[in-house]
């Protein structure tokens, strides 16, 4: 049974001294830690600044189509392809294009804002949530929530990667918020239905956790307040949600998004050791804090659990594609930052006051221990992140960079390249992504080979990806040898290495008596020798985790 504030008032002046030495002490610790904490996001955020993921220059280029008024497509003809992760991350990556500043930079200040928008909305979720506590004990469950947080290795990585891996985070940690006092405040039930539409139009998946809240609280509320929870749904999540599906539908063509094809290509637990990474991270600081919610409210708790045991569920059976940094999961820490705290809350809440203060300094050590081994894993693996950073800027962006200058006799010569991200969005080349992830024919034949198909469009340049540079050895099996001597027996010829990192090199191909032959010869050959003295500059690359 929770202490009531007079039992806390009267237990505490009666053991007064010792109270006010566990409360200085506590005090000390948690202060401590805020500042570590604190510290450590930025030195990491510092560390890893230069990093931006090569998947974001694809929304990037969808966002300047956007912006051009060519509307939210890969290319500026058909077809029409919808391989962004995000329409709503989208959209705002079109404001750079608009009011002409770095997509990059903006993309890096905008994670920032709502990492730490994140962090203050989990502290208030917490402090709020058990309201018939002491506020000692809801104030240090609001502390100790997002210094579980920033805890996780990889949060200054999401913050800064150009990708919508921020945005998404902080609209769980809205949901979340507005999720627990739903069945009793009206206004925070509609604002709720709109937040999930927000979040569904950030990342797709996200609907399976919206949808489960949605059925619980409808399952709180009396039958009297079924009808306006209802209405609300419907007209702030729903009917735009439909919208939205229909348009989509219409204007691309295909039922879902690309990327769902390629994630969804092969049953199977596909993303068991992304899950296995995820809970390893969170393991010495969250299991105990979660089991005392657990303990202490279990159907508050379960009802915050069940979304999240869905979501690992689904995460399990999918490619995760770019899943560093266990980029999928991610999201699904505000959620649990909360469930944690409400734990220390009801911990502190539930013992005698002149006990619950020698307790909590029990807690103290775990929290400090979580902090330390996720600092000490982010800032080793930032190096990589950092190395990641160097190798796209020699060889992506360098590529990149020099197509967009290059003197093209062909009026509109066509790229087809696996990573289309910042080598397309730099080049502002008519692409072809021989992954698929932009392609719609590629990405719904996805494990079918497409020799034919990218042969058909006849590129002028193209682009493999191979471990070795003076041979080639495919990385990827789906975009590999068949290809390769598909163009080899169509005249073209490998004249051109690019280096991403030690076992990752771009493979530039091209006809040798093309029109544009001569002066790819000449320009990429340049480029590739400036490649490789790069190379000797800057750190070699270890894999993302």
């Amino acid at each position: 049974m929770t202490v009531s504030h007079a039992e806390y008032r009267q237990s505490t002046e009666l053991d007064s001294p010792n109270s006010k030495m566990y409360f200085r002490l506590l005090t000390v610790f948690i202060i401590s830690l805020m500042l570590a904490g604190i510290f450590g996001f930025i030195v990491i955020t510092a560390k890893v600044w230069n990093f931006t993921v090569d998947d974001s220059y694809i929304t990037f280029r969808y966002a300047e189509n956007l912006a051009k008024g060519w509307g939210p497509t890969f290319n500026k003809l058909p077809p029409r392809a919808e391989g962004y992760s995000s329409i709503l991350w989208t959209v705002i990556m079109a404001i750079p294009h608009i009011i002409v500043f770095s997509p990059v930079i903006f993309s890096k200040v905008l994670g920032l804002i709502f990492t730490i928008a994140t962090l203050m909305i989990t502290s208030v979720t917490v402090y709020s949530a058990e309201r018939d506590t002491p506020s000692s004990a809801r104030i240090t469950g609001a502390i100790v929530a997002p210094l579980l947080f920033l805890s996780f290795p990889f949060c200054a990585i999401h913050a800064v990667s150009g990708m919508e891996t921020a945005l998404a985070t902080l609209l769980y940690a809205i949901v979340v918020a507005l999720f627990i006092p739903a069945k009793d405040i009206s206004a925070s039930r509609w604002l709720f239905s709109l937040c999930c539409l927000l979040l569904g139009l950030t990342r797709p998946e996200a609907n399976l956790f919206c949808i489960i809240l949605i059925g619980l609280t409808l399952v709180s509320l009396p039958r009297q307040r079924w009808m306006n929870f209802i209405i609300g749904c419907f007209a702030l999540y729903i009917i735009p949600g439909v919208i939205y599906f229909a348009w989509r539908w219409h204007y691309y063509g295909i039922l879902f998004p690309l990327p769902f094809y390629i994630k969804s290509a092969a049953f199977g637990l596909r993303g068991l050791h992304r899950a296995y990474s995820f809970f390893e991270n969170i393991a010495v600081g969250f299991t105990l804090p979660v089991l005392l919610a657990i303990a202490f409210r279990p159907v508050k708790a379960l009802t915050l659990i069940l979304p999240i045991l869905a979501m690992c569920g689904y995460f399990l059976t999918i490619n995760h594609e770019m899943g560093y940094g266990d980029r999928y999961f991610y999201p699904l820490l505000p959620a649990l930052s909360v469930l944690a705290g409400m734990g220390v809350v009801l911990l502190m809440a539930n013992l005698k006051p002149r006990l619950h203060l020698k307790k909590i300094l029990v807690i103290i050590p775990f929290i400090a221990l979580a902090l330390a081994l996720g600092f000490a894993r982010g800032y080793f693996s930032a190096n990589n992140y950092s190395s990641y950073a160097y190798g796209l800027m020699r060889a992506h962006v360098l590529l990149g960079r020099t197509l967009a200058a290059a003197a093209w006799q062909t009026s509109d010569p066509i790229l087809a390249i696996y990573d289309a991200g910042a080598v397309p969005y730099i080049s502002r080349l008519t692409t072809i992504d021989s992954f698929g992830l932009n392609d719609p024919f590629i990405a719904t034949h996805f494990l079918h080979d497409r020799s034919d198909y990218v042969l058909s469009k006849k590129p002028t340049l193209v682009v493999f990806v191979s471990k070795r540079p003076d041979s080639f050895d495919p990385l990827f099996y789906y975009v590999g040898t068949s290809l390769y001597e598909s163009f080899i027996k169509s005249g073209y010829t490998h004249k051109a290495t690019f280096p991403f990192s030690k076992r990752y090199y771009l493979w530039a191909m091209w006809h040798p008596d093309s029109k544009d032959g001569p002066m790819l010869d000449r320009v990429l050959g340049d480029a590739s020798r400036h490649s490789h003295a790069m190379l000797k500059l800057y750190p070699i690359i270890l894999p993302l985790k």
